[in-house]
């Protein structure tokens, strides 16, 4: 085989040991995260009641009820005076740092789903306590049983600051039913320090509100 021949081949096989590694991570990073939906079962609250999200999707954490209804994945979170954007209270959430995917959220099933199909849009506020910025990734899930279907959008919250997490009806629209929503979760993906975030007013905005 001649040099030039070599050179191609090495560069045809470096091309496409790229291509697998980038597939590779893509699917790692898929599989670990139904995984850890699947094995965190134990810290989900089956007897949760979220009858009160049902007409009206708010959470402000003015009351222990608020928390009830939420369940940790290698995250821990409370009830807090800190940073509140409205009302008296916040939610403080930890995200260690050397873990995947830390977070919080909620998931129902069946006749617990809730129906967004009159949405304008879903929002909530959060402070980054933390003097680094945060990458916050939102994982909304629809259906009553699995498979679901999945989004997910990520936005920097600036170090030390409050921003507004806003996700439109158009976006959620072409990638869920609306009818169907069925988890919300707030997570991090591999924090390289450990971060404190505050949420507030957590809530889905209605159409004719």
């Amino acid at each position: 085989m001649s040099r030039q021949n070599n050179v191609f081949f090495g560069f045809f096989l470096g091309a496409a040991a790229v291509v697998v590694f980038l597939g590779l991570t893509f699917f790692s990073y898929k599989v670990t995260w139904r995984l850890l939906d699947y094995l965190d079962i134990e810290h989900k609250r089956p007897q949760a009641d979220y009858s009160f999200l049902k007409e009206d999707f708010r959470l402000n954490f003015e009351n222990e009820r608020d928390l009830k209804v939420l369940d940790a994945a290698q995250a821990a979170f409370s009830r807090s005076v800190d940073f509140p954007s409205e009302g008296k209270y916040s939610l403080k959430v930890e995200f260690p740092s050397g873990r995947e995917f830390p977070g919080v959220g909620l998931e129902v099933y069946g006749r617990d789903c809730f129906d967004w199909t009159q949405m304008e849009d879903f929002s909530f506020t959060v402070f980054n306590a933390i003097d680094a910025p945060a990458r916050l990734t939102v994982h909304i899930k629809s259906g009553a049983a699995y498979p679901k279907k999945d989004y997910e959008t990520t936005q920097e919250i600036p170090a030390l600051s409050m921003a507004r997490f806003r996700i439109t009806r158009q976006e959620l629209a072409n990638m869920l039913d609306l009818n169907q929503i069925s988890a919300v979760r707030l997570f991090m993906q591999d924090p390289r320090t450990t971060f404190f975030l505050f949420f507030d007013d957590m809530k889905v905005t209605r159409r004719d509100s």
